[in-house]
């Protein structure tokens, strides 16, 4: 199936050794600017008056996805840690809940194109036990030439990037009309209630829902982690909570689901609530993409798995649940919390 990509390219970290990967390296930033999306790797940094780890730590945070090679050297070690500055930086990618997509070089394979001399003998314990690691918490690719390696890329990115909503294929393009029927928006609410119950099925999928807008937007207080989990843009994202209406009853109606929105979806988002006056109650038909990401919760570090709904494009606004409207109005004045 054909794929488009956005007009704004996706930043994207890649992460490895250099001396024995520079050439894998290279081909994976060929194909990175092939797909029209933007490499950011070490070679590129330029001179700072920060440490190389801070230089390393805010590029990354500028990512929204990290591709981490592993060949036959530990690398470089930061002294306070002791750990490779390769690992420091898998390691804050899984804080800042990046997505990566790990690559290993067949060591067997007589292919392999690897200078003798970059071969680390000196940290292989550390080495083996960093690919443990990864292996532990992701699927692994492993690759023997550099064709090899720039194929998975080529496969493995744009699907890691249409799960982030960062691409749109043309079937979901063709999908995304404004002449919805009551019936499909009931179609989208029920296959909304399966992928509440069973979100790692359905994740990443477009459907239409009607959905009611039950609390005031929220803007730059949600937490960068939770909004790169989701594959949005720091600083540009709204959220809210919803319900969603005309479901079959599977799960709970009153429950609230989180919906986001960056882009031109939040500006849709944003002149529907204004034109109408009104947040709670406020009823809106929309695309939506199915997310299930790792997220963090409370005031700690603490990370979970979340179900919510990223806003793709704009239908239209159907009208104001005036009845719950003023139950919000009167809990409001009454000081009862929105739960």
């Amino acid at each position: 199936m054909p794929t488009k990509l956005k007009k704004n390219p996706i930043s994207i970290f890649v992460s490895s050794t250099y001396k024995d990967l520079s050439a894998y390296r290279n081909e994976v930033e060929q194909k990175l600017i092939s797909m029209e999306q933007a490499y950011k790797g070490m070679e590129y940094f330029g001179s700072s008056s920060t440490t190389p780890l801070e230089v390393c730590k805010q590029k990354l945070s500028e990512c929204k996805l990290m591709v981490l090679l592993i060949g036959v050297s530990y690398g470089s070690i930061e002294p306070k840690s002791g750990k490779s500055f390769t690992e420091i930086e898998y390691d804050y990618a899984e804080e800042l809940s990046i997505p990566i997509l790990c690559y290993f070089a067949d060591t067997s394979s007589s292919n392999l194109e690897i200078p003798f001399d970059a071969v680390d003998t000196t940290n292989k314990g550390k080495l083996d036990a960093f690919k443990e690691k990864i292996r532990a918490d992701h699927l692994v690719s492993e690759f023997t030439t550099t064709e090899d390696l720039g194929a998975k890329v080529l496969h493995d990115v744009p699907a890691e990037l249409e799960k982030l909503s960062y691409l749109s294929t043309s079937e979901s393009k063709k999908a995304v009309t404004t002449d919805i029927s009551v019936d499909i928006l009931i179609q989208g609410a029920n296959l909304f209630e399966k992928f509440w119950l069973r979100p790692q099925k359905l994740a990443g999928k477009l459907v239409p829902l009607r959905l009611r807008i039950n609390k005031k937007l929220s803007g730059w207080k949600v937490k960068d982690e939770l909004i790169r989990s989701i594959g949005l843009t720091v600083g540009d994202t709204v959220s809210t909570e919803v319900s969603i209406q005309l479901g079959a009853g599977l799960i709970d109606d009153d429950g609230d689901t989180d919906l986001f929105a960056d882009g031109e979806a939040a500006d849709w988002l944003i002149d529907q609530i204004q034109a109408t006056g009104s947040v709670e109650g406020c009823i809106i038909d929309c695309y939506v993409r199915f997310v299930y990401s790792r997220a963090p919760v409370g005031g700690g570090n603490k990370m979970v798995n979340k179900a919510s709904l990223v806003l793709a494009n704009g239908i239209g606004f159907v009208g104001v649940d005036k009845n719950y409207a003023i139950t919000r109005q009167s809990e409001m004045q009454l000081g009862i919390p929105m739960t």
